[in-house]
């Protein structure tokens, strides 16, 4: 009996784990790292310490998602910045996708950090058959700068509890007040979150003047520009659809993050053209410009439910607010080529 009783414990835990384990199928498995200001850390590997002239040499970025943002083919790119000391041809593999004569972008899926102890999928960029072509004084050594330009497209995913009441008197929830805000892991987060009113109108309508905070972190630089499907309404649908693209030229680029949407509850989305519409943005429909502090604070007013009701009287809602952006930076190691 003992012995049964021991087998169908293991049968049991075998089940569990198996549940609870395996592939990440999908961006939106589990919620990720929460208050963490991480996302995709890259890294030169494999670089040789020293070259001869005229030899040729491989270099391999390591990039690792440790944020709460799970990134789709082509949200990576990479590019050699000084190509006018290294030649090089780019070729596509089962895990990059040649980008313009110098570069690269992801091919695969990137998931997204499960907590802070398993982090996200990584992705290695090859850049193969390296020959350095710039100019060097016979029989001295010289050491060069080798430097890769990233640039990635992320999200940041902010939740906080919201009161929806007839006025400021409420003695369910409080209108008034500094809201506790959870942040999805990304460099850039919704730092506070002041609710200033909630006022009933036209007896079903519910509106609020609001202030989101935002604040970015670490050395990197910020971007966005006004997109085609960002111009109109935006719905959850669309929604999917409204992306920033490290690969655009196009478009000019704001210093700046856009507030992609605010949802509150189960109410229709606020987005694209709407944003515009309900708050004090630094360009139309979405865009947010950050300080020198890679800082911002947005004043909102906005609707919170338009079915309000006095038999159900006042309540907390959820509202969850999306930022997107594209976070640029530049690694760069030294080589040194040994003289003839």
């Amino acid at each position: 009996m003992k012995i049964q009783n021991i087998f169908f414990i293991f049968l049991l835990l075998i089940f569990v784990s198996g549940c609870t384990g395996g592939s990440r199928g999908g961006s939106d498995f589990g919620t990720g790292i929460t208050q963490s200001n991480a996302g995709v850390d890259f890294d030169i590997s494999k670089l040789p310490p020293k070259i001869s002239l005229g030899s040729q040499f491989d270099l391999e970025v390591t990039v690792v998602n440790k944020g709460s943002y799970s990134l789709t083919p082509g949200d990576v790119l990479l590019t050699m910045s000084n190509t006018n000391q290294f030649d090089f041809n780019p070729e596509s593999n089962s895990l990059q996708t040649v980008h313009g004569n110098n570069g690269f972008t992801n091919t695969r899926m990137l998931m997204k950090a499960l907590d802070k102890d398993v982090e996200g999928d990584s992705n290695a960029f090859y850049f193969s058959n390296l020959n350095y072509i710039s100019s060097t004084v016979r029989g001295e050594d010289i050491t060069v700068p080798i430097s890769i330009n990233s640039c990635y497209y992320y999200n940041t995913i902010a939740t906080l509890d919201i009161c929806v009441a007839k006025d400021i008197t409420s003695d369910i929830c409080s209108s008034n007040e500094m809201k506790s805000v959870v942040n999805q892991a990304a460099p850039v987060q919704v730092s506070g979150f002041e609710q200033e009113t909630s006022l009933v109108s036209g007896n079903t309508n519910i509106n609020s003047n609001i202030i989101i905070f935002i604040s970015s972190y670490g050395n990197d630089k910020f971007e966005s520009y006004i997109t085609d499907d960002s111009t109109g309404q935006i719905t959850t649908s669309t929604l999917v659809n409204d992306r920033l693209d490290c690969t655009n030229t196009d478009k000019p680029r704001y210093s700046a993050i856009r507030l992609k949407s605010i949802q509150v509850g189960s109410e229709s989305v606020i987005g694209g053209s709407e944003i515009y519409t309900y708050c004090e943005v630094s360009a139309e429909p979405n865009i947010i410009q950050l300080d020198e502090t890679g800082a911002a604070s947005v004043s909102c007013a906005i609707p919170l439910t338009k079915t309000y009701s006095s038999t159900r009287g006042d309540y907390s809602e959820r509202m969850i607010i999306t930022l997107d952006y594209l976070v640029s930076d530049s690694i760069t190691k030294s080589l040194t080529i040994i003289g003839n």
